[in-house]
């Protein structure tokens, strides 16, 4: 296992120093297990100081979500910024294109049912 997580390592390392040349890394972090062990690959890989994490809730996220991802980052001793996505998908229209989207799907299903 752990010459995974060397491999890994090594890879970002190499990615972010070698191939695209930057000084650190940005990465979004949810709360949830993947961006997790992402987040800390990534310090392992350029270490903590050059990392920062981004929390990008919106108005339907689970708060407990951005809790975990805070408490973590705050374990990792790595610099975060919250910046909500709300106004963002508000007016990308993305909540109301979502709901017609559902409406057209729930009705092709009622269609159904109502011809078998």
């Amino acid at each position: 296992m752990e010459s995974v997580v060397q491999s890994l390592q090594n890879f970002i390392h190499k990615q972010v120093y070698d191939n695209f040349r930057k000084r650190g890394l940005v990465i979004g972090i949810s709360g949830g297990i993947d961006s997790a062990l992402a987040v800390k690959l990534c310090c392992g890989a350029v270490g903590k100081e050059n990392v920062l994490g981004i929390i990008l809730p919106e108005k339907e996220s689970n708060l407990q979500s951005q809790e975990f991802a805070k408490k973590y980052c705050e374990k990792l001793s790595i610099k975060y910024e919250i910046e909500d996505l709300t106004s963002i998908l508000d007016s990308s229209e993305i909540y109301q294109t979502r709901k017609k989207l559902l409406k057209n799907i729930f009705q092709i299903i009622i269609n159904h049912v109502n011809t078998d």
